[in-house]
């Protein structure tokens, strides 16, 4: 049992104050995407830099986010979220100071410790005080606030560089930080679970040594080689930890990533549909930046604007598909969202190196298939744990969202790194088909794993429906 908000607070307020936080931290992972150029302009950095100042910030979360969760669920999710907004905002103004490449990544890994926070805790929040059928509209809403944040990130990028420079893309984080938190305080009433979960402290070292490393290794292994000693080491870092986690955690009662809930085929089949999407999603906007200011010649306005059909199209098939799931009909949504995804890879290869406008389709089809994804895939997953491990259950979709959007930047880069010339300009049509390749092998892949499996939609929109 949780305590629940108090009747004359009304849910939707609350849903649209938890919304402001978690569009921010969403905002955040892809405004940095569009002023890449002119970071590696200003601070002379690599193309494995610009990777690292992407990762850096969507790495820790992913390894953190579950810890957060946890934290939620103990002390309050609503004092979490607010500690989580306080540092984000602060990491926030750090960044727009920083004088090197390397102060940079640090800021962003700092800014990131808030960021963990908020995606957790306000999902938990919004969880809590949702129920029924009404539940899965709110979350569909809520996956609004994070594909539009997702999704216009570059643009409001785009504006600021331009207007700017690089720097105020994190300054537009204060103002809507310093609302969040007195909204928070004002309206937003204290929630938490009555058995929280105990503190995993190894369980948290193992997931964090089994994350960074296999970063490491894919950001670095085109520029090291895969017999360097530190990529060898990595790898072996990676491995031995995965092993340990599993072997650790599988028999605790109260683990921090309960092994055995990935035997459920409906919690495993959304965790790996979410984790492909979000994937495809990650190495779009990484090597579409790049690929429209560098090869394409756009400013960084203009590429920001290539992006507003993907945030359209992203958030009207968020609001359709909540409908649909709310219907029981989360299967078709998947399929029709993983075919999507496979088409909108094919339509960026096609017209890559053809008229630049075209790319407007591109953008468009993938707005809707990641639109589209996201209601099912929290609905399925929240399905499987009762209310009270809810900060868990949302810990749990953060850390695969943010796990595939690190992997889907960091293979994004390593793919197109090894036939870019070092001027990042040279070869980029050709070095980035491999990543047009990787959409729509995502795409096929959250297609067939909703096709094989029949029963996690039904499942998970009875249980919603309870």
């Amino acid at each position: 049992m949780t305590r629940s908000a108090p009747a004359t607070r009304s849910p939707y307020v609350i849903l649209l104050i938890c919304g402001l936080p978690f569009l921010m931290e969403t905002l955040d992972g892809t405004v940095v995407n569009v002023a890449l150029p002119s970071i590696a302009k200003e601070l002379h950095s690599s193309l494995q830099s610009l990777q690292w100042i992407v990762s850096a910030y969507i790495l820790v979360i992913a390894s953190t986010v579950i810890m957060a969760g946890m934290l939620a669920d103990r002390f309050g999710r609503r004092r979490i979220l607010l500690i989580g907004v306080v540092v984000f905002t602060v990491g926030s103004i750090f960044c727009s100071t920083v004088t090197s490449e390397e102060m940079l990544i640090g800021m962003r890994a700092f800014q990131a410790i808030g960021a963990a926070m908020i995606s957790p805790a306000t999902m938990s929040i919004v969880t809590n005080v949702f129920t029924g059928t009404r539940r899965a509209t709110a979350l569909g809403w809520w996956s609004v606030f994070g594909s539009v944040g997702l999704a216009i990130g570059p643009l409001i990028g785009g504006l600021l560089v331009q207007s700017f420079g690089w720097r105020s893309i994190f300054w537009v984080n204060v103002v809507p930080g310093i609302a969040a938190i007195i909204l928070l305080l004002v309206f937003v009433p204290e929630s938490r679970a009555t058995r929280p979960k105990p503190f995993d402290p190894i369980g948290q070292v193992l997931l964090i040594t089994f994350v960074v490393p296999l970063v490491f290794v894919v950001i670095e292994t085109s520029r090291l080689g895969w017999t360097s000693p530190f990529i060898i080491g990595a790898a072996a870092v990676a491995v031995v930890s995965l092993i340990g986690l599993f072997l650790y955690e599988r028999p605790k009662p109260e683990a921090l990533i309960p092994v055995d809930l990935f035997a459920n085929a409906a919690f495993r089949t959304a965790i790996l549909t979410l984790m492909c999407g979000v994937l495809a999603a990650g190495a779009t906007m990484f090597t579409a930046s790049l690929f429209l200011q560098n090869y394409r010649g756009l400013t960084a306005l203009e590429a920001g604007l290539f992006t507003m059909p993907m945030a359209v199209a992203s958030m009207v098939a968020a609001l359709l598909a909540s409908k649909l799931v709310a219907k029981g009909q989360s299967r078709m949504v998947l399929l029709f969202a993983g075919a999507t995804i496979a088409v909108a890879g094919l339509v960026f290869w096609i017209t890559a190196d053809g008229i630049v406008w075209f790319m407007l389709i591109a953008f468009f089809v993938m707005g809707v298939g990641f639109g589209a994804l996201n209601d099912p895939v929290n609905v399925t997953a929240i399905s499987q744990l009762p209310d009270e491990k809810a900060g868990l259950a949302a810990s749990l979709i953060s850390t695969s969202r943010q796990f595939g959007q690190v992997l889907g930047v960091a293979i994004a880069g390593a793919l197109i790194g090894t036939g870019l010339g070092a001027d990042m300009k040279s070869g980029f049509a050709q070095a980035a088909v491999p990543v047009w390749i990787l959409l729509v092998i995502a795409g096929v892949v959250i297609f067939v794993l909703n096709a094989l499996h029949r029963t996690s939609a039904a499942k998970g929109a009875a249980t919603m429906k309870a």
